[in-house]
């Protein structure tokens, strides 16, 4: 009786740990366009190739190559283009249609990233959130570009 208690609580335990997380497991958007070499690490550390229509998770990576470029249409309404060279982790998406609101936050870490932020982050409640090394931008609405790369004086990582 102790040994199949004991066995049903390890593996209790077992799948506990070893559940897919919900939150990550929400599909956040999907690539639209591509062109070149685009990557997404997954949570699991797996890297794959993306192709149109390839989803993006929360606490995923997207990396472009030289030359290369994508568009991931988000579940939020919005839209994310990343040139050549660039690292994007898409942090978190929700979206709400019955209030009309969303959240959505994402962080550069290197290359060029122009949002596309649609109605739902004018209403109260949403909020468009995107981070770099040295900066962090909230908008409404809106259309931007965003680029992180060294600075020609110092060398060092910055938001331009």
């Amino acid at each position: 009786m102790l040994k199949r208690l004991l066995i049903t609580a390890m593996i209790a335990v077992f799948v506990w740990a070893f559940a897919p997380d919900p939150a990550a497991a929400a599909e956040a958007g999907q690539f639209t366009e591509l062109e070149g070499e685009v990557t997404v690490l997954k949570t699991n550390g797996q890297a794959i190739a993306a192709r149109i229509g390839t989803s993006v998770q929360p606490r995923e990576i997207v990396k472009t190559g030289r030359r290369s470029k994508a568009t991931i249409l988000l579940n939020d309404g919005s839209v994310l283009r990343l040139g050549p060279m660039s690292d994007l982790e898409i942090k978190s998406v929700a979206h709400d249609p019955q209030k009309k609101t969303a959240q959505s936050s994402h962080r550069v870490n290197r290359g060029t990233v122009m949002f596309m932020v649609g109605a739902n982050f004018r209403n109260q409640g949403s909020s468009f959130e995107v981070s770099t090394p040295t900066a962090v931008a909230g908008v409404r609405g809106t259309i931007g570009i965003v680029r992180v790369g060294p600075n020609p004086n110092t060398g060092k990582v910055t938001t331009l």
